[in-house]
């Protein structure tokens, strides 16, 4: 007997990881934005 749950079952760790791949790679990219956009922020104040 083929439930969709058990098919769920196996999918799971591996959608997990991709998530947790993605998450980080998006946390990554969103720090270097912010980064980027206070060094930014800092000189334009600086000029003034």
């Amino acid at each position: 007997m083929h439930s969709p749950l058990q098919q769920t079952k196996i999918k799971m760790p591996d959608f997990k990881r991709m998530f947790t791949t993605t998450l980080y790679t998006h946390m990554h990219t969103w720090t270097q934005a912010l980064k980027s956009f206070i060094y930014s922020a800092n000189i334009k104040m600086n000029t003034c």
